[in-house]
């Protein structure tokens, strides 16, 4: 989140460069801006199709907001839908949630 506050907020970057079928690249990128106090992401994402001379030949932008939850709000709000025996891992292997590059996997059993 820190990559994204204060005059970083809404700046693009790039975020990879891969061949388009077609011929020429495709360049990704995107400009993020996070709405802490609500949990909010903001973000915009482009991808231009530039051809094999480097002109552009088609640039779709996209937006996107979405809610980020903590491992607390998610365990919350399973316990408010009925649920028990909370765990979660930081990966598909069982392994802990350590780092902010880790997946959020959990497991949980419906009460009847």
């Amino acid at each position: 989140m820190s990559r994204n506050r204060g005059p970083l907020a809404d700046v693009w970057r790039f975020e990879t460069e891969r061949p388009h079928p077609d011929g020429g690249v495709i360049i990704l990128s995107q400009a993020v801006r996070y709405g802490t106090p609500r949990q909010r992401l903001f973000a915009r994402q482009r991808d231009e199709h530039l051809n094999d001379a480097g002109a552009l030949v088609r640039c779709h932008l996209q937006r996107l907001e979405i809610a980020y939850l903590y491992p607390g709000d998610v365990c919350s709000l399973l316990e408010q839908a009925r649920f028990a025996d909370i765990t979660i891992h930081g990966g598909f292997d069982g392994r802990p949630l350590a780092s902010d590059g880790d997946e959020l996997v959990i497991r949980a059993q419906r009460l009847p």
